[in-house]
């Protein structure tokens, strides 16, 4: 078995982010100005949100911002120009981009699991509202992916404890070792306790 300088890779994580990630859509079919969509997966939108679908062939059916009408958890409709050809092709999302009031996302999004490598860093206390505030910081390692920013959370279930943590992500960086940079990432991580 070759060791590796990170250590075992044995810690389940998630990663949740504050984008929505685009949603597969299977079908879309046009009738007349309206088109209707069915997703693989519930796609949490609500109606008179608005909603990015790109990949489709004609087209006509792409769009930045379409108006959505929700008809049940994986369907919808919005409008498109007449005369497209009916049902569209192509490899086809569909992406929330904000409510019907502009608002943007204000929830979290799962964007993946991996297994990491978790180690404290260092911890310091402060007095914070007649309590007392433990910061941890941690490295965790884990295999290359790509698409992790500091913007981004990592859930972590603790070996024996019920509840997962969630650490804030601070950086991304390539591992240090030459050798190991390709291979893998380096996530500074913090969490308010």
């Amino acid at each position: 078995m070759t060791k590796l300088p990170i250590g075992r890779l044995t810690e389940s994580v998630s990663f949740l982010s504050p984008t929505p990630p685009p949603v597969t859509v299977t079908t879309l079919t046009a009738l007349g100005t309206v088109a209707s969509g069915t997703t693989g997966t519930p796609h949490r939108l609500t109606s008179g949100d608005y909603a990015t679908i790109r990949g489709a062939v004609p087209l006509g059916y792409n769009t930045l911002s379409a108006r959505i009408t929700v008809t049940g958890p994986t369907q919808f409709s919005y409008d498109v120009p007449g005369g497209l050809v009916s049902p569209a092709t192509g490899t086809i999302t569909v992406t929330f981009t904000s409510d019907s009031q502009g608002g943007q996302p204000d929830d979290w999004y799962d964007a993946g699991q991996a297994f990491a490598a978790i180690e404290p860093l260092n911890a310091a206390e402060r007095l914070a509202v007649s309590a007392v505030a433990a910061t941890v910081n941690y490295r965790a390692v884990i295999h290359y992916r790509t698409g992790l920013t500091p913007q981004m959370k990592l859930m972590w279930l603790r070996y024996q404890e019920n509840d997962p943590r969630e650490l804030s992500i601070f950086g991304v960086y390539p591992h240090p070792e030459p050798a190991y940079a390709h291979r893998f990432l380096v996530l500074e991580c913090g969490e308010l306790e």
